[in-house]
């Protein structure tokens, strides 16, 4: 899993407006699931998501029907 942080500054305009200093800061988490061919599934994640165990199954849920769909010589192999 990957933070990712972004930064805005705003600064003055011209020399006769002029705008505070500010900061803008976001951070998104990407979940990345891939195997020897290639990425399988990627998911952003929001800062303000709570990241539990139904998270987690629900991901894993969505990894298995994809892999499913777009791996099928896998999924029949019974690597999954």
């Amino acid at each position: 899993m990957t933070w990712k942080q972004n930064t805005l500054k705003v600064t003055k305009l011209s020399n006769s407006e002029k705008l505070p200093m500010s900061l803008s800061n976001f951070k998104i988490m990407l979940t990345l699931f891939f195997d020897i061919q290639d990425y399988v599934m990627a998911q952003w994640v929001p800062r303000v998501r709570l990241i539990n165990h139904h998270y987690y199954i629900g991901i894993l849920t969505r990894l298995r029907e994809r892999v499913r769909r777009i791996r099928p010589g896998l999924w029949r192999n019974g690597w999954i």
